[in-house]
C-alpha cells in the first residue's frame, strides 16, 4: 500500500499559482527568444556590414531579420490559446464542464492544438516562400 500525502489548498492559491506559473515560463520562453533573435539581427547589421553597404546582401539581412520577427510572433499567438484554454479549463467546475458538452469541448481541443501544428508549418511555409534568404546563408 503506497500513502500519498495530499496537500490542499484554497482554489484562489490554486489559480494565482497556475497563472503566474503560465504567465511566468510564457514570458521567460518570449524574452529569451527575443534575445537570441536580437543577437542574431545585431550580427547581420553589424557596423562593418552597414558601411560595405551592398544592397543585395542589405536586402537579404533584412528578409532575415523579417523572418526572425515573424517566426516570434506566430509562435506566440499560436500557443496563446493553449495557454489560455489549459489555465480556463482547470477552473471549470464539474458541472459547468458537462454543461459545455462534448462536441465544444472537443471543438476547442482540435482548434487550439491545430494552431499549435500550424506554427509548425508557418515556419517552414515562410521560409519556403522566401527563397532569396536561403541564398543569403550560402
Amino acid at each position: 500500500m503506497i500513502v500519498l500525502g495530499f496537500t490542499h489548498f484554497p482554489p484562489s492559491w490554486a489559480n494565482a499559482y497556475l497563472i503566474s506559473c503560465t504567465l511566468c515560463l510564457y514570458l521567460f520562453i518570449f524574452l529569451m527568444l527575443c534575445y537570441w533573435h536580437f543577437s542574431i539581427c545585431r550580427i547581420l547589421f553589424n557596423r562593418e556590414a552597414l558601411l560595405r553597404d551592398n544592397t543585395i546582401l542589405t536586402r537579404y539581412r533584412r528578409q532575415v531579420a523579417q523572418l526572425l520577427i515573424v517566426l516570434i510572433i506566430v509562435f506566440f499567438i499560436s500557443i496563446l490559446p493553449h495557454k489560455v484554454w489549459a489555465i480556463i479549463q482547470q477552473q471549470l467546475s464539474p458541472d459547468e464542464f458537462y454543461q459545455m458538452g462534448f462536441h465544444r469541448h472537443s471543438f476547442i481541443i482540435v482548434s487550439t492544438r491545430s494552431l499549435l501544428y500550424l506554427n509548425s508549418a508557418v515556419s517552414v511555409l515562410y521560409v519556403q516562400n522566401n527563397k532569396n534568404v536561403s541564398l543569403s546563408f550560402k
